[in-house]
């Protein structure tokens, strides 16, 4: 007798607690938090498709590496090291674009590495916006803009005299460093040399 009353009391607990439960839904409803949710969903929805059209990085291509001179002070080519002057390096470089938003580079700078370790920076300029009415002009590549699904060539240039090149004999590999729109720096490798043994009849006269 006593287990059957306490059945039914269950039962009428539960009843209770069911009815109580489509209360409270009924009226989170009212209260709007089907729209909410929806509205949440949108946002997500919203941030995904963001998502998706950056994805996709940059892709750098320098098929003739930094295409190195060592020439003396009427900037001819020189076939031994002890006539060298001035070192330059020419890095033609294409920078493709496979997301759906334009993606940047800035604070490009060329590392000249031995051993992983840097012995020495470049800042190059772009040779695209050389002034060339008198006396050549140059100015440092900037901010370099590339536009989605695109493809940009960059003509990237810059040297040493007399005692700055000191350095390049001991040079290993050479590096280009930039910092994408997150502020997050990047680095590419452009060559590994041997200066050291550099084959001097390799260049050519531009």
């Amino acid at each position: 007798m006593a287990q059957t009353i306490q059945r039914r009391t269950c039962n009428i607990i539960d009843g209770w607690f069911e009815i109580a439960m489509k209360e409270i839904v009924l009226k989170l409803i009212d209260k709007g938090l089907v729209e909410a949710l929806i509205g949440l969903f949108g946002v997500f929805v919203g941030w995904f498709l963001s998502w998706i059209t950056q994805k996709g990085r940059l892709r750098l291509f320098a098929d003739n590496g930094i295409n190195a001179k060592f020439t003396n002070v009427n900037e001819i080519l020189v076939n031994r090291r002890e006539d060298v002057k001035c070192f330059s390096y020419n890095i033609k470089l294409d920078v493709y674009n496979g997301s759906n938003s334009t993606k940047i580079m800035r604070d490009i700078q060329i590392s000249f590495e031995n051993k992983g370790k840097i012995i020495k920076t470049s800042i190059p300029y772009d040779n695209a916006k050389t002034i060339r009415e008198g006396v050549p002009i140059h100015t440092n590549v900037g901010v370099v803009n590339i536009p989605p699904k695109s493809i940009i060539h960059l003509d990237l240039r810059n040297y040493f005299w007399n005692s700055e090149i000191d350095f390049i004999w001991d040079v290993t590999v050479v590096k280009l460093s930039y910092k994408n729109h997150k502020g997050c720096c990047k680095s590419v490798t452009i060559e590994k040399v041997d200066f050291k043994n550099f084959d001097f009849s390799s260049m050519q006269q531009e």
